[in-house]
């Protein structure tokens, strides 16, 4: 995979230029990856930026960085955040002080604001179209809920999922790239009309996400997808 990469500084000298400019944080990347969410077609955005925020040893602010770089793109609206875990994300636009409403699902954690299987969504949310982001991080790989996306997911929202860089390029880079050129080939007849309306349209990797914790180092992965708004008049 190829990527655009992110400028050529020491992790000293992002970490100074991110506390002092975080408005400002990779503000090349960030106009290439908003161009790349606002075009229906062309190829899949590819973009490379190193980690600059460090998780922190007790937090659980491991999608920070990815989260800076789609700032202000993302805040807007409402958010729903599935297997939010202790609801780190609705943690960070709180910490913007956003307006954003930011609604995290999760069976497992008590921090949720909704505790229950994402299967049992309707009995707790009403299925139509009022999200404008939904975040499914760090959750089944290569999974992607077609049913919320065309029942929950605004017209032009963005559905987001994530993994480790190793299992993305297992199981989820082949699927994507092979998908975007044979789609007959991945999907049945109902998914092939549906998929054209939510294509992937960047692909991002977060390069050595440090830790406070000694010898703790790994990427991530994130797909963004964009729903079209022709999916609703089908």
């Amino acid at each position: 995979m190829s990527f655009e990469s992110s400028s050529e500084m020491s992790a000293k000298d992002r970490k100074n230029y991110y506390e002092k400019q975080p408005s400002q944080k990779e503000p090349a990347l960030k106009s290439k990856l908003f161009e790349a969410l606002d075009t229906d077609s062309g190829d899949i955005k590819e973009i490379e930026m190193e980690a600059v925020i460090p998780v922190e040893e007790g937090k659980y602010n491991w999608h920070d960085n990815f989260l800076e770089l789609m700032w202000p793109r993302i805040n807007k609206g409402k958010i729903l955040d599935l297997f939010c875990g202790p609801n780190s994300i609705k943690e960070y636009f709180k910490n913007k002080k956003s307006k954003a409403e930011v609604i995290g699902l999760d069976i497992a954690d008590n921090h949720a604001d909704i505790k229950a299987d994402v299967r049992d969504i309707e009995k707790f949310i009403k299925p139509e179209k009022q999200f404008d982001v939904i975040f499914e991080l760090r959750s089944v790989p290569g999974y992607l809920n077609r049913r919320l996306i065309k029942d929950y997911l605004n017209d032009n929202g963005l559905y987001i999922t994530s993994s480790s860089d190793e299992v993305f390029r297992k199981s989820i880079e082949p699927v994507i790239k092979n998908a975007g050129k044979n789609p007959e080939n991945f999907f049945n007849s109902d998914e092939l009309e549906q998929i054209k309306y939510f294509q992937p349209r960047a692909i991002v990797e977060v390069k050595n996400i440090k830790s406070y914790i000694p010898n703790y180092l790994e990427n991530e992965v994130y797909v963004i997808y964009r729903k079209r708004k022709e999916l609703t008049q089908k």
